[in-house]
């Protein structure tokens, strides 16, 4: 796990494999330039069940298209045209042009594919995209939400700013005695106008402070949680550069099925992801859900 992506919900759902199974994921066909599906997470199937977490899976499949290759071929396709009908071409006739350009080179281009883990913490009515960028977490709910009819979810939200409580644990780290959070070593500062600054010594010198008086605040900062896990906080309240202590891994015995040792870790990464979720919540005041 590398990062999470966190969306919550105050409605009980129930994530059905019957209605999943009917998107599954397809590789791509010659002249198909990407494709989505759900496939296994752990064995055969598509929504693993244990400790009161859901697991699933959704793949990403697209064709890398080179665009200056596209640009090229467009361009020589367009004044060949343009040459024989004696006329400069529209717009519409250039862009068809391209697409039959895309079209030709799609068979002869390499696949690239990323599967994306989600799970569900029944309990803490979470739902965790794993690995995923914004766009793919979001193509996760649509594509649960398409199958299921509905999908009451939501970005989690908490009732303080991130950015603010960041901040504040910058100027004074005295604010995070009562969790069990600790500074890491490096903050991303940022002004109004998107101007960003990243720190990775002192954390508590003059000159972060300094940065901090001339209107630059808190919207990414490195945190350790009881020792165990480390992670960046970002201003979305997500996480990435996930590292989980090897020392809480299970290892496989010597005859031991991989898949069985691949349960166990996902387990206690998801557990211990949750765990570090609770904490961030408190910290930032607890979860707000939108009317």
């Amino acid at each position: 796990m590398k990062s999470a992506i966190f969306y919550t919900y105050d409605k009980d759902i129930t994530l059905e494999e019957a209605k999943v199974n009917t998107r599954l994921f397809h590789p791509c066909g010659d002249h198909t330039l990407a494709s989505k599906g759900f496939v296994a997470p752990l064995g055969e199937e598509l929504l693993y069940k244990a400790t009161g977490k859901v697991f699933g899976k959704v793949k990403f499949e697209n064709k890398d298209v080179p665009s200056s290759v596209v640009k090229e071929l467009t361009e020589v396709a367009v004044s060949k045209v343009s040459e024989e009908a004696g006329r400069k071409l529209s717009k519409k006739e250039v862009s068809g042009i391209q697409e039959g350009v895309v079209h030709k080179l799609l068979p002869k281009c390499f696949t690239k594919s990323k599967e994306v883990l989600f799970v569900q913490d029944i309990k803490n009515k979470l739902l965790v995209i794993i690995n995923a960028s914004p766009k793919q977490a979001d193509d996760v709910v649509a594509m649960l939400r398409e199958v299921h009819g509905t999908l009451p979810v939501q970005p989690l939200s908490t009732e303080e700013d991130p950015i603010n409580i960041m901040t504040d644990a910058l100027v004074d780290s005295s604010k995070l005695k009562v969790t069990n959070i600790t500074l890491g070593g490096k903050v991303q500062l940022e002004d109004n106008q998107g101007n960003k600054v990243s720190w990775t010594e002192d954390l508590h010198s003059a000159s972060v402070n300094g940065i901090i008086e001339e209107g630059k605040t808190v919207s990414k900062m490195a945190i350790e949680v009881d020792g165990l896990v480390e992670l960046t906080v970002d201003q979305h309240n997500n996480f990435s550069g996930i590292k989980i202590s090897k020392a809480i891994m299970q290892k496989p015995e010597e005859d031991e099925d991989p898949i069985v040792a691949e349960e166990a870790n996902l387990l206690i990464c998801a557990d211990e992801l949750i765990k570090v979720r609770k904490e961030v919540n408190e910290w930032f005041g607890g979860i707000t859900l939108n009317e």
